[in-house]
């Protein structure tokens, strides 16, 4: 709030806009913490979000498939252009293939949702399995098809971090099991099943539409394998985001910064509608955007911020552990883990609007599970919730 009115700042136009992006989605929080009375709005919670999700994923991967970016305008507008399909080139054989966005304005946008809509997906469908709740082949039905549209997104960032994400939820799911319960081997089932619809779905990709997956598979392994000439593995995980953040120290007012919004996406509207000067400052680093518009004791706020929020959350998820709402808790936690600390690496998790909206959101449904938990327990006969 105070840096809306750092002198830095060419107007106090810039501290509203980013008091909107850093603000609006806060009341999420209250309204996930609220939403949740029963077994049954949770049941209906989840199948509304990944239903929609099977919709939005099924539109981008008919979009990957077909090579046409559909659903949207021929032209699109000037703030917004270069933020279309992208063609792709592997750097080796020269393969080319779109990156489709389906419903977003870009391709980098609908990757991020196709992440968030898988966690959702694996933490939902271990907690079907576990209830042995009606509606499980769909949900892994809906897991294979978001699979395939993150195979056929060509998003990197979304796809890998899909993959270690699976590995380690996987991995927490399997670590307390004993075969002697019915409890364990449901979370084994869920697992197994799990991997092997998001792989068989890869392979019947590959089987129906191998001029689709082809071109990508190649510009995977050419810029992600460590030893090939096209890698580009080292430095987008560590070269260009520590190099974009230490351009930061390159503006002469970092310390201050420049104030609330300066380098907030949709600072060009301002601009243009208000006729407000823009300042030339801005980097890809979401920690250097931090530290370029609310100084070094922002970007230690926000680290505090995030550190509280995710213990907090912790909390919960070791409060729900053996309970039937536990992969759900956990899969929300590692959401707003992988949002607020990598991810912050390349972009203010603040302008992925959906992600941050999700992010809010979820928490407080996070919130919620142990009261719901409880819930569920005292339903069992002869089951305590102590």
């Amino acid at each position: 709030m105070l840096e809306v009115f750092n002198p830095n700042s060419p107007s106090l136009w810039y501290g509203l806009l980013g008091l909107k992006l850093y603000f609006a989605y806060v009341p999420l929080f209250f309204l996930g913490y609220g939403l949740l009375k029963n077994e049954s709005d949770l049941r209906r919670f989840l199948f509304l979000n990944l239903g929609l999700a099977a919709l939005i994923a099924l539109l981008g991967a008919a979009q990957g498939i077909t090579g046409t970016v559909f659903l949207s305008p021929a032209e699109l507008a000037p703030d917004i252009r270069e933020l279309g399909g992208v063609i792709r080139t592997a750097p080796i054989t020269g393969e080319k293939f779109l990156r489709p966005p389906s419903v977003f304005t870009s391709d980098g946008r609908f990757g991020g949702y196709l992440l968030f809509a898988w966690l959702l997906g694996m933490g939902a469908t271990a907690y079907f399995f576990l209830q042995h709740l009606p509606g499980r082949k769909w949900l892994l039905l809906i897991l294979g098809l978001i699979m395939t549209a993150l195979v056929l997104s060509g998003v990197r960032g979304s796809l890998v971090s899909a993959l270690i994400s699976t590995a380690v939820i996987v991995s927490v799911y399997v670590r307390d099991i004993r075969w002697r319960t019915v409890r364990m081997r449901r979370m084994a089932m869920a697992a197994a099943a799990i991997l092997l619809f998001a792989s068989l779905s890869v392979v019947l990709l590959w089987i129906v539409y191998p001029q689709a997956l082809a071109p990508r598979i190649a510009f995977y392994q050419q810029t992600l394998s460590p030893s090939g000439s096209g890698s580009e593995l080292t430095n987008r995980v560590w070269n260009y985001p520590v190099s974009e953040f230490l351009k930061t120290f390159d503006f002469p007012s970092w310390f201050l910064g420049y104030g609330t919004g300066t380098c907030s996406l949709g600072a060009q509207y301002v601009t243009r509608i208000l006729g407000v000067p823009r300042l030339a400052v801005g980097v890809e680093s979401g920690y250097g955007n931090l530290t370029l518009e609310m100084g070094i004791p922002g970007l230690l706020l926000w680290l505090v911020w995030t550190g509280a929020l995710l213990t907090a959350e912790w909390n919960v998820v070791r409060r729900l552990r053996g309970k039937p709402l536990f992969p759900l808790g956990f899969v929300i936690f590692w959401f707003s883990f992988i949002t607020l600390v990598p991810g912050m690496a390349s972009g203010l998790t603040t302008e992925n609007y959906i992600t941050n909206a999700y992010l809010f959101l979820l928490s407080g449904v996070l919130f919620s599970l142990p009261a719901l938990s409880d819930t569920l327990l005292r339903s069992q006969p002869g089951v305590s919730t102590h």
